[in-house]
């Protein structure tokens, strides 16, 4: 089993009540129909069908809302799938017209796990969507890209949350840099698959909605005590949770800083449980006490 929430701060999943309250919205290539991840609001801004055909929405919401084999980081939070990509491309306006959709639903987080190239610039429409979604209160959440350059859009807007592949070590190669606010795990990473089988995927695709979860259960959190929090005061949370890696302060390959070290990634069933582990320790620490003893 492979649990997300593993590396969560201590506390944050139990005093979000795993993001209860809060609608998150994935913009990407459909409605994910595998066991597991369970989509609650939908809608289709393309001439295909409004299912996932391609498969990239479902690994997105096995990282959000996994259940079962894939325990994903927020998965009591509402979900919203909207399909704007067609054949795996975005376009400006189902673009924009998804993003309106999502804050006219109620999203407070909204990822997008896709990117225009940098050179392009970004297409009007999207920007301004984009603005008006973090106007009206939402943090918006976008993958940095994957060639290695420098950060696609919408990205690299200000209203939106950059995030790319790293960890402690500092960026992936493959991670786009630039304007770069956090970076996350984003290779290897166990997801559901169209059949329901678990594979293993990498790019900064996954670890947007990393940052994505964790914004939810922070906004979640706020709503527990009684406040509604604003998307200015969720990211300042979260430079405060990052750890700090590459140059001191922010930085164009890892921004403020990574969530990969905030704990341990891990398989549950591993053949070291937790009686063993203890036990292993014990004689380690008796095995010190004894060569002590001797000097």
């Amino acid at each position: 089993m492979f649990d997300y929430r593993d590396m969560l701060p201590a506390g944050l999943f139990e005093e979000s009540d795993g993001g209860s309250g809060v609608t998150v919205a994935v913009i990407d290539t459909g409605v994910p129909r595998t066991a597991g991840v369970f989509p609650c609001i939908s809608d289709n801004f393309t001439v295909e069908s409004p299912d996932d055909i391609d498969g990239h929405a479902t690994f997105i919401g096995s990282i959000l809302f996994g259940r079962g084999d894939i325990r994903g980081i927020c998965p009591n939070a509402r979900p919203c799938f909207v399909k704007a990509l067609s054949g795996g491309i975005a376009k400006p306006w189902p673009i924009s017209k998804a993003i309106d959709f999502a804050v006219d639903s109620g999203a407070k987080v909204i990822n997008l796990s896709f990117g225009f190239p940098h050179e392009s610039g970004c297409p009007d429409q999207v920007a301004k969507a984009c603005a008006r979604a973090r106007e009206r209160g939402a943090v918006v959440v976008a993958a940095a890209g994957n060639d290695g350059g420098s950060t696609t859009w919408p990205a690299s807007l200000e209203s939106v949350i950059c995030v790319g592949s790293g960890g402690s070590e500092g960026r992936e190669v493959f991670s786009c840099h630039g304007d770069v606010d956090f970076v996350a795990p984003g290779v290897d990473l166990d997801v559901y698959s169209l059949d329901g089988s678990i594979e293993k995927r990498s790019g900064t695709s996954f670890s947007a909605p990393i940052v994505s979860g964790i914004a939810a259960l922070i906004f979640a959190r706020g709503l527990r005590s009684g406040r509604f929090m604003t998307p200015g005061e969720v990211e300042d949370e979260l430079r405060e949770m990052c750890t700090d890696v590459g140059d001191p302060g922010w930085d164009s390959d890892t921004g403020y800083g990574t969530f990969a070290s905030l704990g341990t990634m891990k398989f549950e069933d591993s053949f070291l449980d937790t009686s063993t582990i203890r036990l292993i320790f014990d004689r380690i620490v008796s095995y010190v006490k004894s060569i002590i003893a001797r000097r």
